[in-house]
């Protein structure tokens, strides 16, 4: 059982306790929105209806900005992802549950002169559906199988992982830093309403979706002091975490043997780990035909639970990846043939040459975390998932 400082417990309790705390989140409180109104302020239709909005260039209650927060949504998200270049914003749709063979997608972005489709999927405090990432990527790639240029978008507060390898993170952020910007070009907004309008959404979106609390300073002075007379603790904190890593590693260990799976090498990564282990069925395939400084047993590919792995932007979480390791010239190219063939399932990267990470998926985060009993029960339930589902497919197609 971990265990908790006094230090850190007074702590806990001055955070809980204290007025600085209290009147930052009432200074948020008074500035009341139409969404607070109707307690609408996490609804998902809502932000949809909202964002989609937002990025219609021509939008029937109609914003008069064009296709500028159409733009400024690319620029942001081409960070993420190679978007195409774009000059004709002209016949853009922007679809709200966009129904297709029963199924409706959040936010659908299309033109037909660019070939470009992006598909939202909003999330704020719901769960994806089983499969329900799979499903829409389907469809939408056979309904629009003539636009060359397809993305596909899994929208959350934080940018969390999405569990199907064709969808990329996008996060609430994004849509307050483009907000803030056309809030600062004063000049682009022509009526006091959409102003309006825009100032009250970025707020809703500070407070109750990304709670950023750095504009009210007001407070902050007895919140750093008092953070400076309990830094003592935040060692405290750092090793805490750590000692929770740490059982994480050892009962990852337990549940390889647990489930009769091979156990191989573990690394250590800057205050992290990567647990490995493969199964007797893709040993019999690939052991002896990798190299020993990659593998124990040679084999090319392996599974990897990464263990809050910093390289990896991989903080607080328990990830499982497949990695695609060196190896025999003939059988890595085998190997990778079928990884490409079945892209609906696997993710290549060619810039990617010697180790390929051909698929990943989120086990846990240290926030879902309320005792270590409770920890390893989760763990190991999302395990048992993987190993049922995931696993058996990767299983089926290399073999």
């Amino acid at each position: 059982m971990v265990q908790t400082s006094n230090d850190l417990k007074s702590f806990i309790w001055w955070l809980q306790t204290t007025e600085a705390i209290n009147q930052l989140e009432f200074s948020f409180q008074e500035k009341f929105t139409l969404l607070d109104i109707i307690k609408k302020t996490k609804s998902e239709n809502a932000h949809s209806y909202i964002i989609a909005w937002l990025l219609n260039p021509k939008p029937v209650f109609n914003h008069n900005l064009n296709h500028i927060l159409l733009e400024k949504f690319f620029e942001q998200i081409s960070k993420k992802i190679a978007l195409p270049r774009i000059e004709v914003f002209d016949d853009f749709k922007i679809e709200r549950e966009k129904d297709l063979k029963g199924k409706r997608i959040d936010i659908l972005i299309s033109s037909k002169e660019n070939k470009l489709l992006i598909a939202i999927e909003n999330k704020i405090e719901s769960k994806e559906g089983t499969d329900q990432l799979k499903n829409y990527y389907k469809i939408l790639n056979q309904n629009y199988s003539n636009y060359d240029n397809q993305y596909y978008l899994f929208l959350t507060p934080f940018g969390d992982n999405p569990t199907h390898n064709k969808w990329k993170t996008l996060d609430y952020g994004i849509f307050a830093r483009i907000i803030g910007k056309i809030l600062e070009q004063k000049e682009l907004i022509k009526s006091e309403v959409i102003k309006s309008i825009l100032d009250e959404y970025l707020i809703i979106l500070r407070r109750n979706i990304l709670m950023e609390k750095k504009e009210v300073s007001k407070y902050w002075d007895e919140l750093y002091s008092n953070v400076l007379r309990y830094d003592s603790i935040f060692y405290e904190l750092i090793k805490y975490k750590k000692a929770i890593f740490e059982k994480i590693k050892l009962f990852m260990g337990e549940l390889i043997e647990k489930f009769n799976l091979i156990p191989d090498k573990i690394k250590k990564r800057e205050e992290g780990y990567i647990v490995r282990f493969t199964t007797p069925k893709l040993d019999a395939y690939y052991r002896n035909v990798g190299k020993a400084r990659w593998s124990e047993g040679k084999r090319i590919p392996i599974f990897e639970i990464w263990i809050n792995r910093r390289d990896m932007n991989q903080l607080d979480q328990l990830d499982i990846a497949f990695v695609v390791g060196p190896g025999e010239e003939t059988e890595r190219k085998k190997l990778i043939i079928i990884i490409k063939t079945n892209s609906d399932f696997f993710s290549y990267n060619e810039k990617q040459t010697e180790y390929s990470r051909v698929y990943r998926k989120t086990l846990w985060h240290l926030k879902d975390f309320k005792g270590e009993t409770e920890m390893k029960k989760e763990i190991e339930e999302t395990f048992k998932v993987f190993l049922e589902n995931d696993l058996k497919k990767i299983e089926e197609l290399l073999t």
